[in-house]
């Protein structure tokens, strides 16, 4: 979606539509964040079965879950920092 979204807006600046490029990048935020929030919130919900059902137990299940869990605040807290 990045890839397509910044092609769009690129090609709208590209032939002077300014108001185009910004309404592209309005509609492309209005999809991305609210997908974004989804797959957190899955990610927090149900990341534990995701282990379990994979068959990541144990001392291996525990870490790859707090790696995950660290993985996702470093991108959350990252991503609001900008």
């Amino acid at each position: 979606m990045t890839a397509t979204s910044s092609a769009a807006v690129a090609r709208a600046l590209g032939a002077g539509r300014g108001d185009d490029a910004s309404r592209l990048a309005q509609h492309a935020l209005l999809i991305a964040v609210p997908l974004a929030a989804l797959f957190m919130v899955a990610l927090l919900a149900f990341g534990p079965r995701v282990y379990v059902a994979t068959a990541v137990v144990g001392t291996y299940g525990t870490v790859a879950l707090a790696g995950s869990m660290a993985r996702l605040v470093i991108v959350v807290i990252g991503g609001w920092a900008r």
